[in-house]
């Protein structure tokens, strides 16, 4: 299987998407960004100077990379099964969430993150970006509450059932529902 087509556009990867289109309209903003490799996501890079793109980190370079954020822009709209979110709230990093990621509701306390509000909308990432850091300690100490609360095998079936529910949805409506 060869690379795939550079005219790809960053939209079909949805959050990611998102994340690019900020990246070039707020290029001040620096973002840090790992996982998909290069056929799997075939970005040109240099158009997004904003980006630093670190491809796939082992575990222990996630971690140490999400500590040092200034919050987890978190704009997926399904995969991970919410647990980055998680994990960034253990590190007391704020999250910015994608609304429409049913793991939000699953996983995450009201006041323990920052909603983007319309993540194809820059403006809405920008907001959210000063929200957290404008309320940066009480989302911190709203988030160690939250993870403190995480039971992973019970939440991992209430993940499970949350996504078949989801899932479902996109199946009957289609994938832009």
């Amino acid at each position: 299987m060869g690379r795939k087509s550079p005219r790809t556009t960053s939209r079909t990867y949805k959050g990611v998407g998102h994340i690019l289109d900020f990246a070039r309209l707020y290029p001040e903003q620096r973002v840090k960004m790992t996982g998909y490799t290069f056929d799997d996501f075939p970005i040109e890079w240099s158009q997004y100077p904003a980006v630093e793109y670190l491809g796939y980190l082992p575990y222990s370079e996630v971690v140490a990379t999400m500590r040092r954020a200034r919050a987890l822009l978190y704009l997926s709209y399904s995969e991970g099964f919410g647990l980055p979110m998680i994990e960034a709230q253990t590190l007391g990093v704020p999250v910015i969430v994608n609304p429409r990621n049913v793991m939000v509701k699953e996983l995450l306390a009201p006041g323990s993150y920052v909603s983007a509000g319309n993540v194809a909308s820059p403006t809405s990432i920008k907001a959210a970006i000063q929200v957290a850091t404008r309320d940066r300690a009480s989302i911190v100490e709203r988030g160690f509450e939250n993870a403190k609360r995480f039971d992973e095998e019970r939440q991992l079936a209430r993940l499970v059932d949350g996504m078949e529910r989801a899932h479902e949805r996109l199946r009957r409506g289609g994938w832009d529902a």
